[in-house]
This record gives structure tokens, C-alpha cells and sequence, in this order.
């Protein structure tokens, strides 16, 4: 038996205020945190989270 594995993506839920929402990425998000840009995550400047 042969089997095969595919990654579709990458499921993220981010929230802005009260409203929570999940986007699909083609890529893994880098960094725990995404910086928003006029109420919509900016995927390319995603940051550590501060410890």
C-alpha cells in the first residue's frame, strides 16, 4: 500500500477587537503576532511575541 500526504496550507485564526476571523496561508506564519494594517493582518510583517 502506498499512501501520500499533502500539506494544504495553514489555517489562522487572528482577532481584531471583538471580531475573530481564519484566513488560509500558502506559507507558515513566522512570528506568534501579525501587525494589522487598517483592520486586515499584513502577513509579510508578522513579530515574536514579547516574553
Amino acid at each position: 500500500m502506498e499512501t501520500h500526504q499533502e500539506r494544504d496550507g495553514y489555517e489562522v485564526t487572528w482577532r481584531y477587537g471583538e471580531v475573530q476571523q481564519t484566513t488560509r496561508l500558502d506559507r507558515r506564519p513566522e512570528g506568534d503576532r501579525v501587525v494589522l494594517e487598517e483592520g486586515r493582518p499584513n502577513w509579510d510583517l508578522v513579530v515574536a511575541a514579547e516574553g
